[in-house]
């Protein structure tokens, strides 16, 4: 019997040891940088999207016409189409060629300054001030263009424009030819324009077409910053280049859902309305106007979820009116047109600017009795949205909301926070 055990093993290591060993997983291994040149790496078939081992990577890809032979594009962009709306070079050049010099507009000096600030943060160039600036209306935005003239040409760079619209900022510089008909030259040519981390750009990704057909874009592509977010919120920086009879653009468009962005003057962003400013044109609206407008901002509503931004203007003014009736607010309410974007419960944006508003005792009633039916539905979202409503009436101290707080109190919602705006502000028990 242990005869028959003994040669029963022999033979199963013997079968064993006949086997190929499975090989080991494939190792993603990055070229190593040199230590004099840290920031240059290149990188041309890895994926860029795996973590990085370096702080910056360029990838140029080179190729063919599209037809002829299919070539990597970068993630969410088709040289045929514009990603997430963006105006095409091709056509902020030609609005540019049409546009009226100069503008005696104080909003679009003061929007240029910002774009130059921030467009400052990331490119290795100093950017002079402003030569002349215009403004112009394309698809219903107001965009603020400026010409800026390059002293010591940086780079070979001589001519440039800034252009500025609701949601992105862009640099059109003028380059040497050679830039756009080479890989390493354009290579070359992004290691030294952009800042690179920690406090800049993390990775680049291009295709560079080298048969262009007429009056298209030869070049497309994408920057990171790695910035990790709880959602998308779209691209952080995307790249474009145009050859036109000789001349070369390149286009950097940094998009201001970005942290960082200056939004001290928050009306001139994801606002399509800016010169003048939405919220002087809104008075000679009548209230019909108003409600058809709430929710419907343009590609800040259907590209970055910020249509919010407008909408919140809107409400403000919809607050003055005397014919804003109790059904139009309950309907908003319902509907949660204008609401900002959530992955959870979130707040009706038309409750928050009635809690700003001067007269939001007129809507007292409508909103306590959304809270009660809401909370007969589920608990949890009408606390989470109390908390919310909480915290605004705290911030602004509003006394004269106190029947919000009783009735949260009443009916056990964020119980803490309403018992201490009662025990604040409220003069009754």
């Amino acid at each position: 019997m242990i005869a028959v055990l003994l040669i029963g093993l022999l033979f199963i290591c013997s079968t064993l040891a006949q086997e190929p060993a499975a090989p080991p997983p494939p190792v993603h291994e990055y070229p190593k940088a040199k230590a004099a040149t840290p920031q240059r790496i290149r990188l041309n078939e890895a994926d860029p999207f795996v973590p990085l081992a370096h702080p910056t990577v360029i990838r140029v890809v080179q190729s063919f016409p599209r037809q002829e032979l299919p070539t990597y594009s970068p993630p969410g962009i088709d040289l045929q189409g514009i990603s997430y709306g963006e105006v095409p070079l091709v056509k902020k050049l030609e609005l540019i060629r049409g546009a009226q010099f100069p503008s005696s507009s104080p909003e679009a000096s003061n929007v240029i300054n910002s774009a130059r600030k921030f467009c400052s943060r990331f490119v290795n160039v100093a950017i002079p001030e402003a030569d002349s600036i215009a403004i112009l209306t394309h698809d219903g935005e107001d965009v603020a263009v400026a010409g800026l003239k390059f002293v010591n040409r940086s780079l070979g760079i001589s001519n440039a424009w800034l252009w500025d619209e609701p949601v992105a900022t862009s640099l059109l510089i003028q380059v040497p030819s050679t830039t756009l008909s080479r890989a390493p030259a354009l290579e070359q040519f992004m290691n030294d324009l952009f800042t690179w981390r920690p406090n800049g750009l993390s990775s680049v990704a291009l295709e560079l077409l080298c048969l262009p057909r007429a009056r298209e874009e030869c070049l497309r592509g994408h920057g990171w910053f790695h910035i990790l977010r709880q959602v998308n919120i779209g691209p952080e920086l995307t790249i474009s280049g145009f050859m036109d009879h000789g001349l070369a653009w390149l286009g950097v468009t940094l998009h201001k859902t970005m942290i960082g962005y200056d939004q001290s003057d928050p009306d001139m962003s994801f606002i399509a309305e800016r010169f003048p400013p939405l919220r002087t044109r809104l008075p000679s609206w009548t209230t019909a106007q108003l409600l058809a407008a709430i929710g419907k901002g343009g590609r800040a509503e259907t590209r970055y979820n910020k249509a919010f931004e407008r909408s919140g203007l809107l409400l403000q003014e919809l607050m003055l009116r005397e014919d804003f009736t109790s059904t139009d607010f309950r309907h908003l309410v319902d509907t949660g047109t204008g609401n900002r974007p959530s992955m959870g419960p979130i707040l009706p944006e038309v409750i928050r600017q009635a809690a700003r508003a001067e007269n939001g005792t007129t809507f007292i009633p409508e909103i306590i009795g959304y809270f009660a039916r809401i909370d007969a539905e589920r608990h949890l979202r009408a606390e989470i949205e109390a908390r919310e409503l909480m915290l605004e009436l705290n911030r602004d101290k509003r006394a004269d909301l106190c029947g919000i707080a009783t009735s949260f109190q009443s009916a056990g919602l964020d119980i803490e926070n309403s018992s201490k705006f009662r025990a604040k502000f409220c003069t009754s028990p």
